[in-house]
Parts: structure tokens; sequence; C-alpha cells
């Protein structure tokens, strides 16, 4: 697997396409870029085995994408820490947010229950203040954590495809990378399920 990274459009192309094959046009509305930058992001996702070339997704990809995608996205992040439930944590966040994402276990179990969800990630936008609400402190680290949030510049992420229970929650394919990323067998299958029910992804 070659090393070159995805940018933002290339990930938000790849994003829209795991849903399934869409016209180009399409596609570059969704993302919005130019066509001729889908294509060559197209190019880019065949080559990578993240796509096939009739742009079916594989199941590969939420592997490729946390590889490629999540180290530019993930530059820096505030591990929180809350004794509520998890739902009360991630909505003290988005109080008041124009735009943001659910991902992470908490987002994982709204979609394919598998897991008790333990860790939720929160992206919201790079160009907004943030200050961590009263129901969380700040954490030593991820293993300390129940919330990560994740400043984005990315605003295509920050759209999100599924809404549960109220709650905006990232792309299928982001929060299996998210679940990737994390680490654990738990949430290396339940990544699979999420993408894939009917196979468990293998690392």
């Amino acid at each position: 697997m070659s090393a070159r990274s995805w940018g933002a459009s290339t990930a938000a192309v790849a994003r829209i396409l795991a849903d399934g094959p869409r016209r180009q046009i399409d596609v570059a509305r969704l993302a919005g870029v130019s066509q001729p930058r889908v294509s060559q992001a197209v190019k880019l996702l065949v080559a990578s085995g993240a796509f096939t070339e009739d742009l079916a997704a594989t199941e590969q990809l939420p592997d490729i994408y946390a590889h490629r995608y999540v180290p530019l996205l993930v530059r820096n992040e505030t591990p929180a820490y809350g004794l509520g439930n998890l739902r009360s944590q991630v909505e003290a966040i988005g109080v008041g947010r124009g735009e943001w994402a659910v991902s992470g276990d908490f987002a994982a179990d709204l979609v394919a229950p598998w897991r008790i969800p333990s860790l939720a990630i929160v992206y919201v936008s790079a160009g907004e203040p943030f200050l961590l609400p009263s129901a969380l402190v700040p954490a030593e680290g991820r293993a300390d954590a129940t919330v990560l949030i994740r400043p984005t510049s990315d605003l295509n992420l920050l759209q999100p495809t599924m809404i549960v229970d109220g709650l905006p929650l990232a792309s299928r394919v982001q929060i299996a990378a998210d679940l990737l990323d994390l680490g654990g067998e738990d949430r290396i299958e339940a990544a699979g399920r999420l993408f894939n029910p009917r196979r468990v992804l293998l690392r």
C-alpha cells in the first residue's frame, strides 16, 4: 500500500461513493469540488484498492481510509471525561453549534448495536471557538476519556449523512475508520458490522 495520503476532497468523494455509485456531476456537487477533481479522486481511490473499477466500495475501504486520511484529519483532539451518560455528554458539546458530527463507539452503537459504547468522538468546526462544557472535565488522554473533541476544517465531514435519535452522525466509513483508529478487537469487529454486516473486517 502506498504511503500517499488522501486530501479532504478525496476523502469526501470516498464517503459519498461508499453509499453507492453516483454520477460524477452529483459527487462533485455533494463534495463541493469540480468534476475534474472528482475524476482525479476516483483514480486515486481505485488505485488504492478502496473501490473497484465500477466504483463499488471494497471491504478494505474503512481500513484504507483510516490509514490514508484519519492521520491528516486528527491533528489535535481534546480528551474529556464526564460522569453523565454518553448522550448527555455529546449533546452538551453540540448545543449551539451550527455544524458537528458524532462518531466513535457511541455513533456505531446507534447505527449497528454491537458493544456497550465507552467513547464518543465529536467533530466540530475548527473555525468556531470551543469551550469545554461544564458537564465535562479535561482527561489525561484517550485511555481516561469518555469523549474526544476533534476540530476539523473539513466542512464536508460535518455534513451528516445520518440523523439518528436527533443526533448528526458522521458517515459510516468515518465511524468505521475511527473505530479502527481507536483500536481493540471489539472495535474492529464493530467496524466490520457497521460497514459490512455480513463480514467482519480483518486487519
